[in-house]
């Protein structure tokens, strides 16, 4: 899991974390991180080889722009990715 700044720099250390088998969102708690962003930044994950496909949501309708691969290529979906900040 990564969490990047607007420059594409990781804001916290990546990390681990194993969604469960079976569809449905897949929660990541990162309040203990003490993390705090301004502007924009991007959250992802990274996988290896090892796992080399992934089961994630697409969005195919009126996407937004503002999902990407790594190395920065941007998609033409939206990825159902999504961040729920406190103020």
């Amino acid at each position: 899991v990564h969490v990047w700044d607007a420059s594409h720099v990781d804001l916290v250390t990546p990390f681990t974390a194993t969604p469960p088998a079976g569809a449905g969102w897949f929660d990541v708690d990162l309040s203990s991180q003490n993390l705090t962003v301004t502007g924009d930044f991007y959250v992802g994950f990274l996988y290896t080889a090892q796992h080399s496909d992934p089961s994630l949501g697409v969005d195919t309708s009126a996407p937004d722009g503002r999902s990407y691969e790594v190395p920065w290529q941007q998609m033409g979906n939206d990825y159902m990715i999504r961040a729920v900040i406190a103020p």
